[in-house]
């Protein structure tokens, strides 16, 4: 484990899900920091779709 380094997990909606790579970037907000973006990537892809949530899992880092 590297202390340095935060990953997140999320779902992104089913419908958008067919275009994810590893390394594509992206952004995150958050709530209690609301005008900061930290800029991360994808690290991995969750296999399935959520079939409750009718989402995909995604992690960041």
């Amino acid at each position: 484990m590297d202390p340095g380094t935060v990953w997140l997990q999320t779902h992104i909606d089913e419908g958008r899900g067919d275009d994810l790579d590893l390394g594509l970037p992206a952004e995150i907000g958050l709530r209690s920091l609301l005008h900061a973006v930290l800029s991360c990537a994808m690290a991995r892809t969750g296999i399935k779709s959520d079939r409750v949530n009718a989402g995909r899992r995604v992690w960041v880092s």
